[in-house]
């Protein structure tokens, strides 16, 4: 890992970007000086951007699993996993929702989730609401006909947005 500092001129801000062997950017901040205060941030961003795409980079996501319900509530503080649901029924026609816990989630964020695997192809719709400091709600609805017992694997990715 090395750690790249820039600076525009006297009196400016330091800037700087931390990457790895492959130059993908891991983190970056700046620090000013406003008489004798030193202030800034750094932003461990995660980040990846290659001839594959971009999005996060290895070690940045992780999984959990449901344990006694589909209304169970998961906890995974990453910015980008997978959920792997319960496989209780759940009954024609009908939502369920649970409570992601994730320290990565600002009220301002978007969160993203669609439907990975282990579940009947278009059976399921799955949404995202009250996005909140520490937590999002996902719901999973099925649109089915019949009631279904599926472990559903969720992708979700959290997507860092300020409101001004």
């Amino acid at each position: 890992m090395s750690t790249i500092v820039t600076r525009a001129g006297k009196g400016s801000a330091l800037t700087f970007v931390e990457v790895d062997a492959n130059f993908t950017n891991l983190n970056t901040g700046k620090i000013e000086k406003t008489g004798d205060t030193m202030t800034g941030a750094l932003v461990a961003t995660g980040l990846t951007s290659n001839a594959n795409g971009v999005g996060y980079a290895t070690g940045a996501g992780g999984a959990v699993t449901q344990l006694t319900s589909k209304a169970t509530g998961a906890t995974l503080s990453k910015p980008s996993g997978a959920i792997t649901m319960n496989a209780a029924a759940l009954a024609a026609a009908t939502t369920v929702s649970f409570v992601l816990t994730n320290t990565f989630i600002a009220a301002t964020d978007v969160v993203i989730v669609n439907i990975k695997s282990g579940g009947t192809v278009g059976a399921y719709t799955v949404t995202v609401s009250a996005i909140a400091a520490g937590s999002c709600t996902i719901s999973i609805r099925n649109e089915s006909a019949g009631s279904l017992s599926e472990a559903v694997v969720l992708n979700f990715s959290v997507i860092k947005a300020v409101a001004a």
